[in-house]
């Protein structure tokens, strides 16, 4: 279990921070022009590791410790998993992992699910 408190938790959040801001300009460059370039390999590679990242970082918060109501740190992994499965982030972290390019591979239908991804800037605030 790891510390919220951690300079790994830290590091990690500025990092998963980049990867927000990184979605918050391609996708829309991305559904706006289709830009050729895009369709590269090494691009489509390196979405699939920020999707794999994202998913990594929904499992760290069910072992990151929280801050509970009365102010104590609590490393209890039934306390980590209620207060993160109730919280909004969850929610907002589940439903932009349904804009990985996995399911847009499946149908091009899927593809607008693809503007999921951009809830990742509420990781911004």
């Amino acid at each position: 279990m790891w510390s919220y408190k951690s300079s790994f938790k830290k590091n990690w959040d500025m990092f998963i921070v980049f990867l927000a801001i990184y979605n918050s300009l391609m996708i829309p460059f991305d559904q706006a022009f289709k830009p050729p370039f895009l369709s590269y390999i090494g691009f489509i590679i390196f979405d699939n590791i920020v999707d794999l990242l994202f998913v990594f970082d929904v499992i760290l918060m069910f072992f990151t410790s929280v801050l509970t109501d009365s102010g104590s740190e609590s490393y209890d992994s039934e306390d980590v998993s209620k207060m993160y499965m109730s919280a909004v982030r969850f929610k907002v972290d589940i439903i932009s992992l349904l804009g990985s390019d996995v399911l847009s591979g499946i149908h091009r239908y899927f593809s607008l699910f693809g503007m999921f991804k951009l809830l990742r800037v509420f990781r911004l605030s």
